[in-house]
């Protein structure tokens, strides 16, 4: 205070001032997992969340993701009462795979800002496709086939030496699984496997992988099992004894059934003698999975053994056969070396009264 010569007096007093120089931003978690690489979900919902000192709640964090393009996705929120704070989650879909950065900012009341950043990556993108699943073109697989089906195909955005996973899965759920590794160029091979364990009907072939980021990529193929096929002879026109007389070989008929056949399937019927002669004829397999071959001549056959032979494929290609081993016997003669007439061949009262004939 002072008095001037006058009397009057003057005073002033002291105010007390602050000095705030700091504020920090921490940024806990990104949203990208310990590998610090967003995959496909991470990058769905990728929420960030952290902390603050030196900065009062209410306060604005800005919360950016930028790629390497530039592109940018940015969300606010507010510090809380601890100092706290944590953004909803984000989608990062428009943004480019490859280098991102996390970055948050904060401003406190006297206007002092703090940043925290980190350097990520952004991984979405994993693809697998079978090329061949071993069920060939009709994607049935056949008898030969399922003995040893192998599966191939390429996959995209996945790393060398991950693990490729098929399984092939039938109608009951019984599943037949192998796994091998991704090349150098992303192709991959499974070993062969029998899919005997399976039931005929519908088979699911998958292929399932996951990129070092999480990514997983699968493909599948709706495939169906058709492994069984039968043949049989009911009838291959020899009769009971299985031996073709004159009169049976002049018009052998063989018929007889199938399953697992479909209608409209050829049947050929082959008899094969001893010298390896061939009949061979053809027949349609019928309605109710029967078939019947037109009377065969098999007079150019030579007597002796012969096999009846029936053969049949499906539309998957299984083959069936069934076989009879019969014999052929047309040939029978008689000659009389004697008849009792004498040189003369006239039978005189004494040669006619007992008549002996030999031959």
């Amino acid at each position: 205070s002072v008095v001037d010569k006058a009397g009057n007096t003057a005073s002033d007093s002291i105010k007390t001032d602050v000095l705030d120089t700091q504020a920090t931003i921490t940024i806990a978690s990104d949203g990208s997992g310990k590998d610090g690489v967003f995959n496909k979900t991470e990058a769905a919902a990728a929420a960030v969340s952290g902390s603050t000192t030196g900065v009062e709640a209410g306060q604005t964090v800005t919360v950016t993701f930028t790629d390497s393009q530039n592109h940018v996705v940015s969300v606010d929120t507010k510090v809380g009462a601890n100092g706290s704070w944590s953004v909803p989650a984000q989608s990062l879909s428009g943004l480019v795979d490859g280098n991102v950065t996390v970055k948050a900012e904060v401003s406190d009341v006297a206007g002092n800002k703090a940043s925290d950043s980190h350097s990520d990556s952004l991984d979405t993108k994993a693809t697998i496709t079978i090329a061949s699943d071993g069920s060939g073109k009709d994607g049935v697989f056949n008898k030969t086939e399922a003995a040893a089906a192998a599966v191939s195909g390429s996959t995209t955005g996945v790393e060398a030496g991950q693990t490729v996973t098929v399984t092939f899965t039938d109608s009951q759920n019984h599943v037949v699984s192998v796994d091998t590794k991704v090349g150098a160029n992303g192709s991959w091979t499974v070993p062969a496997q029998s899919l005997s364990g399976l039931v005929d009907g519908s088979v699911t072939v998958k292929a399932a992988v996951s990129d070092v980021a999480g990514n997983t990529a699968t493909d599948s193929h709706s495939d169906s099992l058709d492994t069984k096929a039968t043949i049989t002879i009911a009838s291959d026109g020899s009769g009971k004894d299985g031996v073709f007389n004159k009169t049976e070989a002049a018009a052998a008929a063989v018929s007889g059934s199938t399953t697992g056949v479909e209608a409209g399937q050829t049947v050929t019927v082959t008899f094969t003698d001893s010298q390896n002669h061939v009949v061979s004829v053809d027949t349609k397999v019928g309605a109710n999975g029967s078939w019947t071959v037109p009377a065969q001549n098999l007079s150019t056959l030579v007597d002796g053994a012969v096999t009846v032979k029936a053969q049949v494929s499906d539309l998957a290609g299984n083959t069936a056969t069934d076989s009879h081993k019969d014999g052929l016997d047309t040939l029978a003669t008689i000659k009389i070396t004697n008849d009792g007439s004498g040189g003369d061949h006239i039978f005189n009262q004494s040669e006619a009264g007992t008549v002996n004939v030999t031959g």
